[in-house]
Parts: structure tokens; C-alpha cells; sequence
């Protein structure tokens, strides 16, 4: 997906009609579903959107993943710059991914 949404979130979603009812349809790679489930883990839904509009660490964090993922899905080496980012996660994102989850 060439245009990102500004969380990072590269999937494509197509809404069908099927006897009567409306279903979606998310098209993404598996890098992109990792991408996702990792989002979810560390970012409540509702605050996700609003939280990319005013750049929070975890929200940048996600996008530079969320690039560093598209260059694997492409088959292309991830820049040196993006990977360090990637690496750098901010402690909020760490505490998310451990901490929240041992209790």
C-alpha cells in the first residue's frame, strides 16, 4: 500500500454485500497482520487514530514499524535509519509488550 494511513496501517478493507448483508473484507499481507495484532496489543482502538494526529512516541513507533515491515514484505533490505528507530522502541511500547501482560 503506497499511502499509509498516518498510524501506519497499511491494510486495504472492502465492504460486500452478500445476501442481504453487509461484510468487510481486510486484504494485508501477513507482516501486515502482525503489524496489527501487535498495534492492538499496545494501543487501545479508540485512541489510535487521534493519537497519530498529535505524533506520540508509541504512534511514531508503529509507523516506523509499519515501514520497516513494507520494506520486508517487498523483499527490500530495511534501511539502516529505520531499523535503529524500529530498535529504539519507546519504554511505553516495551511496558506494553511486557509488562502489561504479566499480570
Amino acid at each position: 500500500m503506497a499511502n499509509p494511513r498516518p498510524t501506519g496501517y497499511r491494510g486495504i478493507h472492502v465492504i460486500i454485500r452478500q445476501n442481504d448483508r453487509l461484510a468487510e473484507i481486510q486484504l494485508r499481507t501477513q507482516l501486515m497482520h502482525r503489524w496489527a495484532q501487535i498495534s492492538e496489543g499496545i494501543q487501545p482502538i479508540e485512541d489510535r487514530e487521534r493519537a497519530a494526529t498529535i505524533g506520540d512516541a508509541v504512534t511514531v513507533w508503529l509507523h516506523d514499524l509499519g515501514e520497516a515491515l513494507a520494506f520486508e514484505d517487498r523483499g527490500e533490505t530495511i534501511p539502516s535509519d529505520v531499523r535503529a528507530r524500529v530498535q529504539e522502541a519507546p519504554l511505553d511500547v516495551v511496558e506494553a509488550l511486557t509488562i502489561r501482560w504479566r499480570s
